[in-house]
């Protein structure tokens, strides 16, 4: 193929030459025109090919931009063919207005073209590069999870349910207006994927006290409130070593970090209050305070589901911030069912 398209572009050029030094003007411009119009219909079709792949705007571009270099081109055929004289009219700086216009068309757009092509190419890289980090990001949430999943005395189901707990009453919240400056169809997604990393620091806590079966002392529990620390430590140490940090990431963070804050202040690690705790930290310590009543576990007896409730919204104002608990009270049945569905 590369053979057959060397050697016609050395004939063409050699008919070019013969045409260029013993032929009429009009005819080396019908012939170059023509030539023109023959490749840009084939290029046409290529990029026709291209576009329904891609539906590309960059692509689009240039095959307006190419059949508008056709309609030039025949356009100058038909110019030269008007007028009866060429006396004098040996080359482009002869040329009569009609074809000079005709000519600047074409270079503009070119240039036109150039651009687009430029373009098209920067944003595949763009694409490449962003595919590439989704990919590396999605790498290291699947580690971090299954680091998380081998440290948690949770059930896999824990954390299917927490998420889609996160999901319902974020979703609610967005739907009563509530913050929708940070509550968009991205930062909800990225907080259901973030949130089964909320106790990926217990990674840190020694088995004598993660696996205690019996409740822990004060120096026990003052060990155990680190994770929060830890979580939060591990996830940007992971992070800044993979130099991948976007919403998912940083949602991950915030939750880990806060979701043992309580509305009041009373909470920990830092004792934050009000909206002082991140809005992803606030959802998650409410779905995952739900998950822990309602379970199940060797050293307690689950609670109902309407005690759950009932507690939760005793809580209001205190541990979980009120419009929460407003979504909540709205998705109480979305809860049951989630609970239902995905017990262990």
């Amino acid at each position: 193929m590369l053979i057959s398209f060397c050697v016609s572009i050395l004939l063409l050029g050699v008919v070019a030459e013969f045409i260029r030094a013993n032929s009429a003007y009009d005819v080396r411009v019908e012939l170059l025109s023509s030539t023109l119009i023959a490749l840009s219909l084939w290029q046409l079709y290529e990029l026709a090919i291209q576009y329904l792949r891609s539906k590309s705007i960059y692509i689009w571009f240039l095959i307006l931009a190419i059949a508008a270099q056709i309609v030039i081109w025949s356009y100058r055929i038909w110019v030269v063919d008007q007028y009866s004289s060429f006396d004098g009219h040996n080359s482009i700086y002869d040329e009569h207005i009609p074809e000079f216009v005709a000519r600047l068309l074409v270079i503009i757009l070119y240039a036109l073209i150039f651009i687009a092509i430029g373009n098209y190419h920067y944003d595949w890289l763009i694409t490449r590069e962003r595919e590439r980090r989704q990919d590396k990001e999605e790498q290291m949430l699947t580690a971090l999870k299954s680091l998380a999943s081998a440290r948690d005395i949770n059930t896999g189901n824990h954390i299917v349910r927490t998420q889609k707990y996160v999901k319902v009453l974020a979703e609610r919240l967005k739907e009563m207006g509530y913050r929708s400056d940070l509550l968009d169809e991205k930062a909800i997604n990225a907080m259901y994927r973030a949130a089964p990393l909320h106790d990926i620091g217990k990674v840190g806590i020694p088995d004598n006290i993660l696996l205690k079966a019996g409740p822990l002392t004060s120096e026990e529990w003052a060990v155990m409130r680190t994770h929060t620390f830890i979580g939060e430590s591990v996830l940007k140490a992971s992070a800044e070593s993979l130099r991948v940090r976007d919403r998912v990431i940083e949602s991950a963070i915030q939750i880990a970090g806060g979701h043992h804050e309580k509305w009041d202040g009373t909470g920990y690690p830092r004792g934050l209050s009000s909206e002082d705790i991140p809005l992803d930290a606030r959802i998650m310590a409410l779905a995952d305070a739900y998950d822990a009543l309602v379970t199940s576990r060797p050293y307690k007896t689950g609670w109902t589901h309407e005690e759950a409730v009932e507690e939760i919204i005793g809580k209001k104002m205190t541990h979980f911030d009120p419009t929460i608990v407003e979504a909540f009270v709205i998705e109480k049945d979305a809860f049951n069912e989630i609970a239902r569905r995905y017990q262990d």
